[in-house]
């Protein structure tokens, strides 16, 4: 049994989840903080938090929606639970849904950017927003009740984690040790 069962709840291209035990036998015996400075669905610094929870994590991505989903549930990932599961809730249709959220997401507030992210992730091929279309399959088989509520455990593990939408370089070239 994996004694750090938290997975992350999104579903992204490239994700690290799988090689995870991987990653972590390549982890230095000794580090003060980790930086990712390209987060995306942040399987690695979540199973950070959970095995070194009183490491400094700063994490970054520079897809603002992205940004948005991490900020939003660090702040407040029961809102952000419970809005999502008011719009399926509400939803009579996937590909309505789907199509709905597509429109302006410059005009959004940074909340509903992070509701509509997460949507986005669960209804499209592979998670990907931006480039991958409508999939009925992931709308009925991945928009569930029990994906929305892994949104819940984020705001504890996300306390105290440092969340920027920069370049990357800002996290390679700031100072700090045993980085």
């Amino acid at each position: 049994m994996n004694p750090y069962p938290y997975k992350t709840p999104l579903r992204y291209p490239g994700g690290k989840s799988r090689a995870i035990p991987q990653i972590f036998a390549q982890f230095p015996d000794h580090f003060a903080e980790l930086r990712e400075p390209f987060v995306g669905g942040g399987s690695v610094f979540l199973q950070v938090r959970q095995r070194f929870p009183e490491k400094a994590v700063w994490i970054n991505d520079l897809n603002f929606d992205l940004y948005c989903f991490w900020k939003e549930a660090q702040r407040d990932a029961q809102a952000l639970a419970c809005r999502v599961a008011e719009l399926r809730d509400a939803a009579t249709e996937g590909k309505m849904l789907w199509q709905s959220l597509r429109e302006a997401p410059e005009s959004l507030s940074d909340f509903d950017r992070a509701v509509r992210f997460f949507v986005m992730n669960r209804i499209t091929f592979s998670g990907t927003i931006d480039a991958g279309g409508y999939s009925e399959q992931a709308y009925k088989s991945r928009f569930t009740l029990s994906s929305i509520e892994r949104l819940l455990p984020l705001r504890s593990l996300l306390e105290g984690v440092k969340i920027t939408h920069s370049d990357y370089t800002e996290l390679t070239h700031a100072p700090g040790e045993d980085v």
